[in-house]
């Protein structure tokens, strides 16, 4: 493994907190000289060329809150023009990467002169999933939703691997090097330790990772909307887990309504808390 990726993963078997995330950003920043080289390594070693390339931005391994709905990703996405903007805010000082990171949806779409990612304004109505809260409760229009999101601290992106990319080449090759497996388990560890209220994966790939890959040893309870493959399991810290096999958040088309994939959700949650399934703890690691 690269020495400064294999630095990177015991960092993140370390993360238990909010300040250790934060902790995360500080070492990257003080190391982010060596970004680039490992892109480039990477590339190399894993073959991956085009819009599958890593790129050389500053990692990226959360987005705002890890306290309610998480949104569960393979990598950042990147497109040239935008992400230039994100990435020379980042490099400005190390309190400007930390505040794209921690202060996402306040933050980017300053920092993009106005332009609201679409696919996390998509996710934003799937928050319903939380317990207690309702359709109505993220205002209009597209500015004040954002803001709102930003306040209640209720959202927030993780990625299993922080290196931006235009497609997801990494999934694909998860079998063939231990050393990827290995870091997004650890990934997928940290976000489970922060304890979210639900982690949410919805895409092809992202799916059949968590699912079969990274988190076989949950009790999971497959299920199906319209033809579509869904799965469900939640951790012993109360941590919901739902997956979909299906690129919600980018308008892929899908017979099912939102309505039907909220009412089983609740429906897993009532036999759940009847028949208390067994689940899985991801201990804390003790700092050093």
């Amino acid at each position: 493994m690269n020495e400064f990726v294999n630095d990177f993963v015991c960092r993140i078997d370390q993360i238990n907190t909010r300040e250790d995330l934060r902790a995360l950003y500080d070492w990257i920043w003080d190391n982010k000289d060596k970004v680039a080289t490992t892109a480039a390594a990477l590339n190399a070693e894993l073959n991956l060329d085009g819009d599958k390339e890593l790129k050389p931005d500053l990692p990226c391994l959360s987005v705002g809150s890890t306290e309610g709905l998480v949104v569960l990703a393979a990598n950042p996405g990147w497109k040239a023009e935008l992400n230039a903007k994100e990435d020379a805010y980042c490099r400005r000082s190390r309190e400007e990467y930390v505040d794209m990171m921690f202060g996402f949806f306040h933050r980017h779409p300053i920092v993009r002169d106005g332009e609201y990612a679409r696919w996390w304004t998509r996710a934003m109505k799937w928050m319903v999933l939380l317990p207690g809260w309702n359709e109505g409760d993220c205002p209009n229009p597209t500015a004040a939703r954002w803001e709102h999101i930003h306040n209640t601290g209720r959202l927030g992106g993780w990625e299993l691997f922080p290196w931006h990319s235009s497609k997801d080449g990494l999934t694909s090759k998860i079998a063939k090097h231990t050393w990827l497996a290995k870091f997004m388990r650890s990934s997928v560890g940290a976000v489970l330790r922060l304890k979210p209220q639900l982690l949410f994966v919805a895409s092809s790939t992202g799916y059949g990772v968590i699912r079969h890959d990274l988190l076989p040893e949950l009790s999971w309870t497959d299920f199906a909307l319209s033809g579509t493959k869904c799965a469900y399991a939640r951790t012993d810290e109360n941590t919901d887990i739902v997956a979909i096999k299906l690129q919600l958040f980018g308008g892929a088309f899908r017979k099912f309504k939102d309505h039907d994939l909220i009412a089983k959700v609740q429906e897993i949650r009532a036999s759940n808390a009847r028949n208390l399934p067994s689940m899985v703890r991801f201990p804390s690691v003790a700092a050093t």
